[in-house]
């Protein structure tokens, strides 16, 4: 049974500001954005990503996990503590890191962090999600029109 769910790095969530107040962070809150940070200096720009499927140049995003890179919608392991999760994911992202420096970071879903707790046996299981593309083509004028219809379209067919 899930008593307990917390997620990181989602400014997105309205209820992040109250964590947000919280008094002091932990190591493994440090060790969290540190990770992101080194993640992102390999790039020669980190932008935010088109919704959907594809980026800005056209090209798919990619998922990476604590476990590595996964196909969407594949489950993905855990770890016992946030430091190792952090720890794993980081591993994993900098091998795709590596040859970045000329590359610009397209966001789609930055790393969030998230942790379960049973209360049967009390076991946390954390793990990292995050979801992105490293590309040096260019920004496709075509595959920003083609987002901005299928978001056009998406709206007319609900406001009917």
């Amino acid at each position: 049974m899930l008593n307990r769910r917390i997620l990181l790095g989602c400014p997105s969530l309205p209820w992040l500001a109250a964590l947000s107040s919280a008094p002091a962070k932990s190591s493994s809150d440090i060790l969290f954005g540190d990770a992101l940070k080194e993640f992102e200096r390999h790039f020669k720009s980190v932008v935010d990503g088109l919704a959907g499927p594809y980026s800005q140049t056209g090209e798919p995003y990619i998922v990476v996990t604590n476990s590595g890179l996964k196909e969407e919608g594949e489950m993905s392991g855990t770890c016992v503590s946030k430091r190792e999760a952090v720890t794993s994911w980081l591993s994993h992202v900098s091998k795709l890191a590596a040859s970045g420096s000329a590359a610009t970071l397209y966001w789609r879903e930055k790393p969030v962090l998230s942790c379960q707790t049973y209360a049967a046996t009390g076991t946390e299981e954390w793990m990292v999600y995050s979801r992105f593309l490293i590309s040096e083509r260019e920004i496709s004028a075509a595959a920003i029109e083609k987002h901005n219809l299928t978001r056009s379209s998406l709206h007319l067919l609900n406001s009917i």
